[in-house]
């Protein structure tokens, strides 16, 4: 048994709302990471500081954003059926079908419900063959995520250095001067031994000192 009319359009409707709801959440999670990127690519170009709470905020309220549009309520049938005519100029054929839809008509108006159970099936296949899943957004997401990590290894963050920094580290110690080490004191001789010559230490006259002598005598 052929689908009625009424039901084409709300598949089509439920479709398009799960659709462009993954649409949405794909958008705010890809804003979200343009986010991280500025804030990271700020901070190795212009040595910015980095606020992480900033930036969590900001994304949070990107996704909360992109979660209360899929939120929305999905599109009544009568308004699919008027969106569908328009856009593809079918002379409100679908409104009209949509309208006579239960009811005991004969004649004309059962050959237009006809009609517009055939045109509405060829509408939902040309429009499932034109709107896939949006894989293009899906790797941009992906793409945003590489480049997010690789900012954050160039900006040498890991998961400690959110913690508070460390104190620097004190001055190293320099070696002292020899002088300093070592100064100069006064030489003080062992006890018992003298400096100079005692009266007692006089060396005996050699040779040659008894000849110098006999020689002056001589003189």
């Amino acid at each position: 048994m052929r689908s009625s009319l009424r039901l084409q359009l709300d598949r089509l409707a439920s479709d398009r709302w799960a659709r462009r709801g993954v649409l949405t959440l794909l958008r705010a999670v890809w804003l979200a990471l343009s986010i991280w990127c500025l804030g990271l690519g700020l901070h190795l170009l212009f040595s910015w500081p980095i606020r992480y709470d900033l930036l969590a905020i900001a994304s949070l309220v990107c996704v909360a954003l992109g979660a209360a549009l899929v939120l929305r309520p999905r599109m009544q049938v009568q308004q699919v059926a008027r969106r569908l005519d328009r856009r593809f100029q079918l002379n409100e054929q679908l409104s009209t079908a949509l309208e006579l839809e239960g009811k005991p008509v004969e004649g004309v108006a059962d050959y237009l419900r006809d009609q517009s159970r055939q045109t509405m099936a060829q509408l939902r296949r040309s429009i499932n063959q034109r709107q896939g899943m949006p894989w293009g957004e899906f790797g941009a997401v992906l793409a945003l995520a590489i480049v997010v990590l690789g900012l954050l290894f160039l900006a040498g963050v890991t998961p400690s250095s959110a913690l508070p920094g460390a104190e620097p580290l004190p001055p190293l110690a320099r070696p002292q001067d020899p002088s300093q080490q070592f100064p100069d004191e006064p030489f003080t001789p062992p006890a018992g031994q003298q400096l100079g010559p005692g009266p007692g230490d006089q060396a005996a006259p050699g040779v040659g000192d008894q000849q110098v002598l006999s020689a002056l005598a001589d003189a």
